[in-house]
């Protein structure tokens, strides 16, 4: 519901901004107060009928303004195309699924654990009892190629650091999934610079599109590469050709682009916990637990390039303070829900490497997670997974996905929630400082650019962007009389 004050800002703002017409730059210029609309906006979309009342009290040209910034337009970006879209499941076909979801056995990190610990799997277990247990009895995962993939890291065995917030972090992960046995959940983690690149892109592109950032993560800045790519078949397939040209292993090539459009997840919250190696191939809890990432993206200049394709003259240096003081020792856990209606658009069930994998029992070449979720929610100690050559196979531990990162359907918060853990718990206050800190930073930066007129280049959005729609249906106002709010 809109409070008292948000509905005094809104008619406070109109007003200050006709008031002011014709008089220069007064105490916020017409970008900032585009951006002040557009954050309002995007808070207060679900009491429309209040807003409504509001309009009423105003006329003119003010009346248009309002128009645009109570429209019911939804803050997804898939519409009512949907069951238009190649794959995805119609609306009664996905309501079945999400019932059969609902009454498998276990949820998907609960089935792995008890494959895992067998007869020392505790039943009934609290998700923290349960987490501290498969930690005591099954969880092999440690760093033991260190120094051959990033400097400073020691090459003998580093036991996890199993302290009360990275414990805490767990149990909450996996209380969240057990709540949600109707979606199909994804793990990732990311280092310090990792995740704070992930929240600047984030807060850039739900304050340039209008949408609330609750439950959302956006991992990449462009959407250009998409582009080229209508479906996850046609992504999957271009790079396990790129592959075969190259090499017969069963694994994707990486190079060209395809971690710029695809996301390496696992299906378990302690999954690619499988041998010596698991750790160096892709384990996101033991990637948590000691804060770091697989290296080689330089970070500044992935923030560069996607402000550049944006038109946005922003520096990271203007971040960097922000990093230092919030965020530089802490990294957080990515819990990406999706749905089963699309999750098969965007998602593949896959081993390290990334190549595809069915785990069906009479399943041919089938990789995603609709028709694979039984078996991956039962008993999964038998499970053998097979390769699209058909002559490699996997068991369940050390199975993982791949997500195809299509904007369309990974911004759609209908579809896809995306929840975060900080490894060392952060408080809410100081949590609430390091958001409004991004935020002001961000803000300073879109008002700059919406005041150049630069526009992003082509395809770097996949829908234009609301905020620079928005700021231009205001500037007009700029030259209008004042009429007063309420006025005849």
């Amino acid at each position: 519901m809109v409070s008292r004050t948000d509905q005094g800002t809104l008619s406070s703002a109109a007003h200050h901004q006709t008031a002011h017409a014709g008089a220069g730059r007064v105490d916020s210029s017409l970008a900032e107060l585009t951006l002040k609309h557009g954050a309002v906006m995007a808070e207060i979309k679900q009491d429309l009928p209040t807003l409504k009342h509001q309009v009423t009290k105003i006329n003119g040209e003010q009346v248009r303004l309002y128009e645009h910034l109570t429209s019911p337009e939804s803050d997804d970006e898939l519409g009512e195309n949907i069951e238009q879209l190649e794959g995805a499941l119609g609306d009664r076909e996905a309501t079945t699924v999400r019932e059969e979801w609902r009454d498998l056995p276990n949820s998907q990190s609960a089935a792995h654990m008890r494959a895992v610990m067998g007869s020392s799997y505790p039943e009934r277990a609290s998700s923290r009892e349960l987490v501290e247990k498969y930690l005591g009895v099954g969880g092999k995962c440690y760093w033991s190629r260190g120094l051959q993939m990033r400097e400073g890291f020691a090459s003998q065995r580093m036991a996890l650091k199993l302290d009360e917030d990275y414990l805490s972090a767990m149990s909450q992960a996996l209380d969240a999934e057990r709540a949600r046995p109707d979606k199909a959940a994804f793990y990732h983690g990311a280092d310090a610079a990792g995740c704070f690149l992930y929240d600047v892109i984030t807060k850039f592109r739900t304050q340039m599109n209008l949408m609330t950032s609750d439950d959302r993560t956006i991992f990449r800045g462009s959407d250009l590469l998409f582009a080229d790519f209508a479906n996850l078949k046609d992504f999957y397939e271009f790079y396990r050709m790129k592959r075969l040209e190259k090499t017969k292993l069963p694994y994707i090539d990486y190079t060209d682009n395809y971690k710029d459009m695809g996301l390496s997840v696992n299906q378990y919250l302690f999954g690619t916990d499988d041998d010596a190696l698991s750790a160096y191939m892709g384990a996101t809890y033991s990637y948590f637990n000691m804060a770091i990432s697989q290296p080689g993206t330089n970070h500044k200049e992935v923030f560069e390039s996607c402000m550049a394709s944006f038109g946005i003259q922003a520096n990271y240096e203007d971040y960097e303070p922000i990093f230092e003081k919030y965020t530089k020792v802490n990294c957080k856990l990515y819990q990406i829900f999706i749905d089963p209606q699309v999750v098969d658009n965007v998602a593949y069930v896959s081993k390290s490497g990334g190549f595809t994998v069915t785990v069906s029992p009479g399943v041919e070449e089938d990789y995603g997670f609709v028709n694979n979720m039984k078996a991956m929610r039962g008993d999964v100690r038998d499970l053998e997974g097979k390769s699209e050559d058909r002559d490699y196979t996997t068991n369940f531990n050390s199975l993982q996905g791949r997500i195809f990162l299509k904007p369309e359907i990974l911004h759609d918060p209908r579809f896809v929630q995306v929840r975060t853990y900080w490894r060392h718990a952060m408080e809410p206050t100081v949590e609430q400082e390091y958001r409004d800190a991004l935020s002001a930073q961000v803000s300073k930066d879109l008002a700059r650019w919406l005041e150049s007129g630069r526009a992003p280049e082509p395809d770097t959005l996949h829908t234009p962007s609301r905020l620079r729609t928005l700021y231009q249906q205001i500037a007009p106002l700029d030259s209008l009389p004042d009429k007063g709010v309420g006025s005849a």
